[in-house]
């Protein structure tokens, strides 16, 4: 993780002040690519999570808004459980899983959607 890195080479550089590195030498990070990467990474869980949202809300106003509940949990059990099952595991997110899961979001949604108009149907019947 670059985060992880950059935080404990920033954390030695400290350490090393005045005692390997002289007073008077001045240390520079000229470019932290763990701050870039978190940034990056928040920037498309903001996505992710706007994703989700407009697509609840366009279902909540195309079909309804039971619908939409249904659609909405759908999404949000799966990406939480996917979230939590790669925590528990160990593995960490990165910026092309994120995509990926904001691609996924269609998947979900359209799972969600068959099983709504497959119920209205039984329903109807």
């Amino acid at each position: 993780n670059a985060a992880d890195i950059t935080r404990a080479i920033r954390a030695r550089l400290k350490a090393m002040e005045n005692v390997d590195i002289p007073a008077g030498v001045h240390v520079a990070v000229t470019r932290d690519y763990g701050r870039t990467a978190t940034a990056k990474a928040d920037s498309l869980l903001l996505h992710l999570l706007l994703a989700a949202l407009s697509v609840v809300l366009l279902v909540v106003f195309a079909l309804g808004w039971r619908e939409g509940v249904v659609v909405g949990s759908a999404v949000l059990i799966t990406l939480a459980l996917m979230l939590f099952a790669s925590w528990a595991m160990g593995f960490t997110i990165n910026r092309v899983s994120l995509f990926a899961l904001i691609f996924s979001i269609g998947i979900l949604v359209d799972d969600a959607i068959v099983v709504v108009e497959n119920i209205h149907r039984h329903m109807a019947l």
